[in-house]
């Protein structure tokens, strides 16, 4: 009889025993849900902030050394053909937040008389009239070194600041490219921050640049794919990156 009480209360303070131990672990550790969870732009819970920040004009043909050059459609729509005058053409519209349109911005790769080869959204690359667009220029470029967790930005080729970063995870990685900002969206959830930058990546959802309400996350492989950075570098990118500008991710 006394063997059994002993094995009761054996098993009674394993069971205690296991019970706190998870207690304290969900105390100290984030839950799956919060590591795991997704990364992708919230676009239907955020909207665009109403600053145009293509804001720099190319009033010559010349441009500055280390600059990019933005092309930005001058209509809501715009023809886009495969090998200029003799590809095929096919049309993209402005993409709308609510009641606002998003202008069409494209990174410029390269010009001849009268047509414009730019990279869209997705990272193809196309020619556009160049009496359908306007032209401006940016000093300023992203580069995402995601071993080292860090993004650096430059301005006119030269290291400018340097931000420490959270980058994809696992089955998720941060796809390695050439990309170049697409959207600036203000955020309604605390979980992107402040704001986000929408890019031009190709993948099942929006990829972006974006603050957190998780600062532990950074400098970590945590997230599902897109790049998160402090609410306070967000906010400082914010007010010195135009959309357009370029984004390589090593």
């Amino acid at each position: 009889m006394w063997n059994l009480v002993q094995r009761v209360l054996t098993g009674v303070a394993f069971v205690l025993i296991v019970a706190t131990a998870g207690f304290v672990l969900r105390g100290v550790l984030p839950s799956s849900e919060a590591r795991g969870a997704p990364d992708r732009l919230p676009l239907k819970a955020a909207e665009p902030t109403p600053t145009d920040f293509s804001r720099t004009a190319l009033s010559s043909r010349a441009v500055p050394k280390g600059s990019s050059l933005i092309a930005i459609a001058k209509k809501r729509s715009i023809r886009v053909y495969r090998r200029g005058r003799d590809g095929r053409a096919k049309t993209i519209r402005a993409r709308r937040f609510g009641k606002r349109l998003i202008p069409l911005r494209f990174m410029v790769l390269d010009k001849k008389k009268g047509w414009v080869k730019v990279q869209r959204a997705g990272g193809s690359s196309s020619w556009v009239r160049r009496r359908s667009i306007t032209l401006s220029h940016t000093p300023y470029k992203l580069v995402i070194e995601r071993k080292k967790h860090r993004m650096l930005l430059l301005r006119s080729g030269r290291v400018a600041k340097r931000f420490r970063i959270a980058v994809g995870a696992g089955l998720t990685p941060t796809p390695a490219g050439r990309y170049f900002i697409t959207d600036l969206i203000r955020s309604t959830d605390p979980f992107y921050g402040p704001y986000a930058f929408g890019l031009s990546a190709q993948t099942d959802e929006q990829l972006g640049i974006h603050g957190t309400d998780q600062p532990w996350s950074i400098g970590q492989n945590v997230s599902r794919g897109c790049i998160r950075v402090h609410n306070g570098v967000i906010k400082r990118l914010v007010r010195i990156v135009p959309i357009g500008t370029p984004v390589v991710i090593k």
